[in-house]
């Protein structure tokens, strides 16, 4: 803290009584470097008689009056009180250098008039505090909150907010309802009710200071009763369908891990990131807070990581589940429950390995019982490689559909990690890797996501099928979506190539497909459009005849905000190969996800209201 200090005492006797005049000047006041302003102090003692004396103060910043006092006291078996307090417009900017490490930023002013009047022991408190222009800016999301200007009442020590309404992004409010009593000052108590609806919590773009960003859509329902030191929170929390939100790792979970090393080497992005955005490890006890809250999220919540800072490494998720949170008044946190995930991606480069993106298999789930920050993780990731292989026993190759990817298991500080390697539609070459232990599956794994290509052997000699061409369609192919996941970050785009024998031996006719891939979402995500192409090249391409050059799409609408009904047209061109040809299917569907106990509630289409939390009955 630094400022200068300047005090003025005036001493004014009469043939009666005397007064006394202070004035006290602080020029520039900084508190940890931020300014709380020129502040001066304006006080005036009158005695009335030897048991009666009166007071007048007034405090001025930055040489505006903010604020006025006077007060009549009276002395005798029951003390008396008369004050009244007049706030002008006292600026809330003043706090902001007292909020610990910039947590919050406040703006605009604070007013109101306050009388005090009754005993000393028992005062009585009537008035009204009004926010004017206000709101505060929370530094972890980014987002700044904007408070209603309805008065907040004061009446016989009870401090009522009459459904006042505290905004953030869209229109629709989070509503405080309820008291708080300041009969007793030291053991204040709350009885509020804390509500939104389809409330936009949070909508905010991508900058240097927030953790987090996106949009957060919530229904809350809760109680907030008791002392203010010991308060007990009881509700229900509902994330809402269109919410896209994403966290900014600090430090990614993928490090080295010894039994990884015959592999590969995973490393962080800690040393890359902004060292102005440390945290503190452990939580900080919110005073005596006893909380716990029901989270439902909606199927059709998405919650993704960005695990670098340009957001080439980055985890998309698509899921819901319902949890349970407890924060318990020692400032210990609990968290049960499973979030099952409907899909997904997962984009990662690491050392050798070129930038991969993993689709997440449906049924995937993260799981809580008790430790926030220590789940059990269940999640497996493909990425679907298509390649000509030679099984033994057989003199032509062949194109196999390989699922490559990797399991993540166990929990998040001892995680398992496996990559693994499937050829669920051919059942010669599925046999072929189940013979093999899981060592070298994941060995043939890793090294089919640096090349492209099967590298187990073939053939009846047993020799890899080493093609430089594949080689090189894989390392270009990486690099055509390195270079368009850079310059398109807004969309979901990628490029591959793919080249094979149309006649099934070395001696045919090659042909090779360019493929792209375009997607995105619009209508705050209820829309999916998905456009995909392909253009091919070699001796038997169509004979001449033009190709088009988008022959794949979708588009997806989702019929309700938690995500559970989808509407999907389509239309798919793929070729299989020489003898299949080109395979064209076209339709629409339906899709339905819902938890059920019984066939018959797959059809009950009534909407799921959240439980009223039950407040107990008040005795007037």
């Amino acid at each position: 803290m630094r400022g200068m200090l300047s005090a003025d005492l005036q001493y004014a006797p009469s043939d009666s009584s005397f007064m006394v005049v202070a004035d006290a000047h602080i020029d520039s006041l900084f508190y940890e470097g931020g300014r709380v302003g020129e502040l001066m102090f304006n006080t005036v003692y009158l005695p009335l008689s030897d048991k009666e004396h009166q007071v007048d103060m007034h405090l001025f910043r930055d040489r505006n009056e903010v604020a006025a006092i006077n007060a009549y006291y009276k002395m005798g078996k029951t003390d008396y009180l008369d004050g009244n307090m007049n706030i002008t417009a006292l600026p809330l900017e003043m706090v902001n250098p007292f909020i610990p490490d910039k947590m919050a930023k406040l703006t605009g002013a604070l007013q109101g008039e306050l009388a005090i009047t009754g005993t000393t022991s028992a005062p009585a408190v009537n008035g009204y505090v009004r926010m004017d222009s206000s709101a505060v800016y929370v530094t972890a999301v980014g987002s700044s909150f904007r408070f209603d200007k309805q008065d907040i009442k004061i009446k016989n020590n009870l401090i009522s907010f009459d459904k006042y309404n505290i905004y953030a992004s869209g229109t629709n409010p989070f509503v405080v309802d309820g008291t708080i009593d300041i009969h007793n000052l030291s053991r204040m108590t709350a009885n509020l009710k804390l509500t939104a609806h389809d409330m936009q919590l949070l909508n905010v773009k991508r900058n240097k200071e927030s953790m987090v960003y996106g949009k957060l859509l919530v229904n809350l329902n809760s109680t907030v009763k008791g002392p203010l030191n010991a308060l007990i929170m009881r509700g229900d929390l509902q994330l809402l369908g269109g919410t896209n939100v994403t966290y900014v790792m600090q430090e990614s979970p993928l490090t080295a891990q010894d039994r990884l090393a015959d592999l590969v080497t995973f490393t962080d992005f800690s040393d890359t990131l902004l060292t102005r955005r440390h945290r503190p490890e452990a939580p900080l006890p919110i005073g005596g807070l006893d909380m716990l809250m029901t989270i439902h999220i909606d199927p059709a919540v998405q919650a993704n990581v960005d695990l670098s800072p340009d957001q080439s490494n980055h985890i998309n998720l698509e899921g819901g589940g319902d949890l349970s949170f407890q924060y318990t008044p020692q400032g210990d946190m609990f968290l049960n429950g499973r979030y099952t995930l409907t899909g997904g991606t997962i984009k990662y480069s690491i050392p050798v390995i070129p930038l991969k993106e993993f689709n997440v298999q449906e049924g995937s789930y993260v799981q809580w019982t008790g430790n926030p920050m220590d789940p059990t993780l269940n999640l497996t990731a493909t990425e679907r490689v298509r390649t000509s292989v030679t099984l033994t026993g057989q003199s032509s190759p062949r194109l196999v559909n390989f699922d490559v990817g990797i399991e993540l298991t166990q929990q998040l500080e001892n995680l398992g990690l496996q990559f693994t390697l499937t050829a669920p539609e051919d059942m010669a070459m599925q046999e072929e890797l189940t013979s093999k232990g899981p060592e070298e599956r994941a060995k043939l794994a890793v090294s089919m996501l640096v090349t492209g290509m099967y590298l187990g052997g073939g053939g009846g000699s047993g020799k890899v099928n080493m093609n430089m061409g594949d080689a090189l369609t894989s390392f270009l192919q990486s690099e055509i979506n390195n270079i368009a996941g850079s310059a398109l970050k807004s969309v979901d785009i990628s490029f591959g190539m793919e080249t094979y024998d149309d006649n099934g031996d070395a001696g045919g006719g090659t042909r090779t497909d360019y493929s792209f891939r375009f997607a995105k979402r619009f209508y705050n995500d209820r829309i999916r459009v998905v456009l995909g192409g392909r253009i091919s090249t070699g001796e038997n391409i169509n004979n001449g005849q033009a190709q088009p050059f988008i022959d794949n799409v979708s588009v997806e609408y989702r019929l309700d905000s938690s995500g559970s009904r989808y509407v999907k047209l389509f239309h798919d061109k793929n070729y299989e190969s020489l003898l299949e040809g080109e395979i064209t299917e076209t339709g629409a569907g339906i899709v339905l996800r819902k938890k059920m106990m019984h066939l018959r509630e797959l059809f009950n289409f009534k909407k799921t209201k959240v439980k009223p939390v039950k407040e107990e009955t008040e005795k007037e």
